[in-house]
């Protein structure tokens, strides 16, 4: 459900061809990374912390990523001169932890 949202902003985000395909690759190698290392890792913290690690776990490492959509999208934003807000962006993002 979250690959087309992600696919989505990297498309509106990256106009130009060349930064388009490498925030794409960049992409691709990170989903592939976590597919492979996720339920390593994620085994290891249960087995280690118990299983109410992962609530910590999954916060703390979704966090930086939606700052980062943010800032990004901000100043894309600028660049373009568009008229929308950021509010939406920053309680997204701020809303983040909290789930």
């Amino acid at each position: 459900m979250l690959n087309p949202v992600a696919l989505a902003i990297i498309t509106n985000t990256f106009t130009e061809r060349v930064e388009r395909a490498r925030a794409l690759g960049i992409w691709a190698a990170v989903f592939g990374l976590s597919l492979g290392l996720g339920p390593i890792v994620g085994g290891a913290l249960v087995d280690s912390a118990g299983w109410r690690s992962v609530s910590a776990g999954s916060s703390s490492t979704s966090s930086p990523p939606s700052m980062l959509v943010t800032m990004v999208g901000t100043a894309n934003r600028r660049r373009a001169n568009s008229s929308r807000s950021s509010v939406g962006s920053a309680s997204t993002a701020g809303s983040t932890p909290v789930t």
